[in-house]
């Protein structure tokens, strides 16, 4: 880097998520903002290469998509973050949290949408560990 900014540290944790679900909560009905609409969760699977243990904090993007459109909300994981010992492999569970962007629109009218999942990891360290995955169709609840 050229510009005397040091580079970021290299990444000590990988993180993978495994399996996952969505669903659109639509009670008490379209229209109302009494119910944060898109709920979610996910298994992932951490490894931290490091002798250190490292705190990682979790955002997200999810990202709604039809046929013509698509639609991201930006949100903390619930929980907002976790601990993994030096050299240990754990397996977690998170919930889609607080949003930080309103969609714009009512998810429960997005007959077949589908979703896909990002999120960012950041260590202790200051390392940033990206971890994908597609969550399928999104499911509607009345």
């Amino acid at each position: 880097d050229d510009t005397g900014t040091p580079p970021a540290p290299a990444p000590s944790v990988s993180v993978e998520i495994n399996e996952g679900f969505i669903y659109a909560n639509c009670m008490p009905g379209p229209g109302s903002d009494a119910v944060e609409r898109v709920m979610g969760s996910w298994t992932l699977t951490a490894t931290n290469a490091s002798v250190e243990a490292q705190t990682l904090t979790a955002l997200g993007d999810l990202v709604l998509s039809t046929e013509t459109e698509s639609y991201t909300q930006t949100f903390e994981a619930d929980p907002t973050a976790f601990t993994i010992g030096g050299g240990e492999t754990l397996s977690h569970t998170e919930y889609k949290g607080l949003p930080l962007t309103d969609w714009g629109i009512d998810p429960c009218v997005l007959s077949g949408a589908v979703a896909a999942l990002t999120m960012t990891y950041t260590a202790t360290d200051g390392a940033e560990t990206l971890a994908s995955f597609d969550l399928g169709e999104l499911l509607i609840a009345w």
